[in-house]
C-alpha cells in the first residue's frame, strides 16, 4: 500500500502561537495576516511475511508567516523595537516528520512493535532564530 497527497493552505488571519507565555503558563497567540502551509504526505505499508508488517510515513513541509512583526519591550525607555521579517516559519512547526513501524506477531493475538519517529528542528517563536530553537530529534520505542 502506497498513498501520496499534497495540500496548501493559504490563511488570512491564522492565530499562530507567539512563544511567549503569559502569568499563569500558557502560550500566548496572535492573528498573523497572511500565512501559508504546503507540504507532502506519504504513507507506505507491506506485509513482508505473515507474521511481519513495516509501515513507514512521512511528511514535508512549507509552513511561513508573510511579513511578521516581532515587538521587542525595552524596559529602560518604555519603547519597543520593531523587528520585520519578510517570511519566517511558523512557531512549533517542523519542516519534516517522519516515523517507522515494524511489527511482529510471533503468534496470533501477541504483538511486538519497533517505533521509531524523527520531527525536525521547529523553532519556539516565530523569527526562525536559531537560538531559539528545538534541535530535531529521533527516538525509538518497542
Amino acid at each position: 500500500m502506497l498513498e501520496l497527497s499534497g495540500y496548501y493552505m493559504d490563511y488570512k488571519n491564522q492565530l499562530v502561537l507567539t512563544g511567549e507565555i503569559n502569568d499563569v503558563g500558557a502560550y500566548n497567540r496572535t492573528n498573523v495576516a497572511k500565512s501559508y502551509r504546503e507540504g507532502i504526505e506519504a504513507q507506505f505499508g507491506i506485509k513482508i511475511l505473515k507474521w511481519l508488517t513495516w509501515n513507514v510515513n512521512a511528511t514535508l513541509s512549507k509552513n511561513k508567516i508573510k511579513n511578521f512583526n516581532e515587538y521587542i519591550d525595552n524596559y529602560d525607555s518604555t519603547a519597543q523595537r520593531l523587528n520585520t521579517y519578510k517570511e519566517t516559519d511558523i512557531a512549533f512547526s517542523p519542516n519534516m516528520i517522519a516515523g517507522s513501524t515494524i511489527t511482529i506477531e510471533p503468534v496470533k493475538n501477541l504483538k511486538f512493535s519497533f517505533i521509531s519517529k524523527y520531527v525536525g528542528k521547529q523553532y519556539l517563536d516565530n523569527t526562525s532564530n536559531d537560538d531559539r530553537k528545538l534541535d530535531a530529534y529521533f527516538v525509538n520505542d518497542l
